[in-house]
């Protein structure tokens, strides 16, 4: 039917041709990580994995957009590839549609149909009635625009895992070998180390435990669903924390207006106290930021109140989300501690103790990374909010190219 001018609506599967890859898949098991070809499948990951075996390759025809049959998933290929793990499937439009054009429309298509859990979702993504303009030319420059922006995500994620990969190395020198009272990180060449249980470390260092730099070790309790509210103080999960960094996560929020006791007073937490998921997803750990506000914890997580005469509190938290503190608690869950962590184990954590003044100096530098990561994300959440407002006016005829043609754009 004619949807506007020029503007037509078909159900997709219409315009696709599904190519039949199935002779040709290989299962997740017999993926390489390193190989001659790449194998493309339906997970969230680009290039999945490596294969060698020039046979199955898909090489002609390209390029392809690859749709995930239950992950919803969506790529377009413009390389040779093998195709991975069952699910994945191949698609092409018509002759009368661009390549780049069909893919935009089944990247929209996949977010309309919703999530139908583990269920096939290309037979819903085949009934989608797509909006598209006839003009080929007109379909090209929409392509052109939305690849504009996908270029800047692309890039915009590179520099977030290019940093992600300086702060990770950053953090593993400086909770183990630190900075001096001149700026420099210290080497075996220049400064006295000595052996402990977390290798070598200076040798003013000590090793701490988080019951000795604590005034409170405590943990929530259950029963506050009773106290849930629209509004009122934060109530924190496991789920406001993250093992990216130590700074909470706030995008899902519960609200509590608890009655004044002892046991809300106790679970209550303030500026600088750190918090470790202690049930289930064992270690991740938070830090309560200042200026936070009134906020309690549920009984997944305990709450260090630290003496921060003594300590750093940001630097404890680095300690412990790093891979030192990391390892302790990956041996606890082998040790048989998945079911969750008491208090006392949660005091004998062990961490690698500077100076305070020294601690100061770690968590500065490491808090300019993960500030500079955290505005990165931002402005990578903000080019997709703008990419998703692009393709609802571009894929709709809402917003139309043809000045941008008629300019000769």
């Amino acid at each position: 039917m004619t949807y506007k001018a020029g503007w037509v609506e078909k159900p997709l599967r219409d315009i696709l041709l599904s190519r039949n890859v199935k002779s040709k898949q290989i299962q997740s098991s017999q993926y390489q990580n390193v190989g001659t070809f790449p194998v493309v499948d339906q997970s969230s990951t680009f290039i999945c994995g490596y294969h060698d075996d020039e046979r199955l390759v898909i090489s002609e025809g390209l390029p392809f957009t690859v749709f995930g049959d239950h992950t919803r998933n969506t790529k377009y290929v413009n390389f040779p590839f093998i195709a991975g793990a069952d699910g994945t499937q191949v698609l092409k439009p018509t002759k009368d549609i661009d390549e780049k054009f069909f893919f935009y429309l089944v990247s929209r298509a996949s977010e309309k149909i919703g999530n139908f859990g583990y269920d096939r979702h290309f037979k819903h993504l085949k009934e989608f009635i797509a909006q598209y303009p006839t003009s080929r030319q007109e379909q090209t420059q929409i392509a052109k625009i939305l690849s504009v922006i996908d270029k800047a995500i692309e890039q915009t994620e590179a520099i977030i895992a290019k940093q992600q990969r300086i702060k990770t190395g950053l953090m593993q020198d400086l909770l183990t070998r630190g900075i001096d009272e001149h700026g420099n990180i210290r080497s075996e060449a220049t400064h006295a180390f000595k052996d402990s249980p977390f290798g070598r470390i200076p040798a003013e260092w000590e090793i701490g435990r988080l019951g000795a730099v604590a005034t409170r070790v405590t943990s929530g309790s259950r029963g506050w669903a009773r106290y849930y509210a629209n509004e009122g103080s934060v109530f924190l999960r496991i789920g406001n924390l993250t093992r990216a960094h130590i700074n909470l996560r706030l995008d899902d929020i519960i609200y509590v207006c608890p009655l004044a006791s002892a046991e809300v007073s106790r679970t209550s937490v303030e500026e600088g106290d750190l918090l470790i998921s202690i049930t289930a997803d064992l270690g991740i750990v938070g830090v309560i930021p200042s200026g936070f506000g009134e906020a309690y914890i549920n009984q997944h997580i305990a709450l260090i109140r630290l003496n921060k005469d003594e300590v750093h509190p940001r630097y404890i938290g680095y300690a412990f989300a790093g891979n030192a503190g990391q390892e302790q608690f990956g041996k606890l869950n082998e040790s048989g501690a998945k079911a969750g962590l008491n208090l006392p184990t949660v005091e004998k954590l062990a961490f690698c103790k500077p100076g305070r003044e020294e601690q100061c100096r770690i968590a500065v530098v490491l808090d300019k990374h993960t500030e500079t990561i955290r505005r990165q994300h931002h402005q990578l959440t903000k080019l997709r909010g703008q990419k998703a407002a692009l393709m609802q006016d571009l894929l709709t005829g809402k917003v139309r190219v043809t000045p941008l043609l008629e300019a000769g754009a």
